[in-house]
């Protein structure tokens, strides 16, 4: 199944939180192997939907996410702040 067709399944799915993670998980897979511009857009989301949601778990491991992609990208000043943020919640 493509990432496509995963998640246009996703999108119908009531569960907004089980999606949330669902797509930093994806996310995730993304940045291990090295597409981290591919999991941008899954990663804000994820962000966009735990906001919605003022789900302070699913916020932390999402910004964490974040805060690890810019890291693959050997961007530490945009890293930094969404990791030290991701501990904070």
């Amino acid at each position: 199944m493509s990432i496509k067709k995963s998640n246009s399944f996703t999108d119908s799915v009531a569960d907004k939180l089980g999606y949330a993670y669902g797509l930093n998980d994806i996310a995730d897979c993304l940045i291990r192997t090295n597409l981290p511009d591919s999991a941008l857009n899954y990663v804000w989301k994820a962000i966009r939907i735990g906001e919605d949601l003022k789900d302070t778990l699913s916020l932390a491991f999402s910004i964490g996410t974040l805060g690890e992609l810019y890291l693959v990208r050997k961007d530490y000043d945009k890293a930094k702040p969404f990791l030290i943020t991701s501990l904070l919640y």
